[in-house]
């Protein structure tokens, strides 16, 4: 799998979407990690570390997010760096999906692009309990229905309120197709 980390462009954002051990970890079992030029140094990371972690380094914004199969993000994205996502990547990070203006939303449809967001508080105004969202193209809710241990919302009990959109989940993963 090929993973891109790409350098955080919102004003006072200094994280970043992975550590040099945890690129290391990932080039070791076989993926290849691009990491943008200067992505870690807002949170102490040194290009250096990357690339003995054995991550390469690109030097454009759009590169890291057109090679990518899954891009790993911290912030919001800009509508410009969901265009150059490929279609069918998937995008991983504090998507805050919940603000996110509607032509957002409708670009990560049109590409098929599946969000799995690390945590929401809040999605349409319902408190979602702490658990991962992935956001899925609609295409694949059989897929989804079928995967071992999948809960549909019906199942779910008077305690956990189903989000808009949402058809099941299977562990901590909730999805939305």
């Amino acid at each position: 799998m090929i993973i891109g980390i790409p350098k955080e462009n919102r004003p006072y954002e200094y994280r970043v979407g992975m550590s040099p051990a945890g690129v290391e970890i990932l080039t070791q079992r076989g993926h290849t990690v691009y990491v943008e030029h200067e992505a870690g140094l807002g949170a102490g990371f040194s290009d250096l570390e990357y690339e003995k972690s054995g991550a390469r380094l690109v030097y454009a914004a759009e590169e890291v997010f057109a090679r990518a199969d899954l891009l790993l993000k911290m912030a919001r994205p800009f509508k410009s760096e969901i265009e150059w996502l490929q279609p069918e990547a998937v995008l991983m990070g504090m998507l805050h999906l919940a603000s996110a203006k509607q032509d957002k939303v409708d670009l990560l449809i049109a590409k098929k692009i599946t969000s799995i967001v690390a945590s929401t508080p809040d999605y349409n105004t319902k408190s979602v309990e702490a658990a991962y969202v992935a956001v899925c193209h609609p295409d694949l809710d059989s897929d989804i229905r079928g995967m071992t241990g999948f809960k549909p919302v019906s199942d779910y009990g008077p305690h956990t309120s189903p989000m808009e959109g949402e058809i099941g989940s299977v562990e901590q993963v909730r999805y939305l197709a």
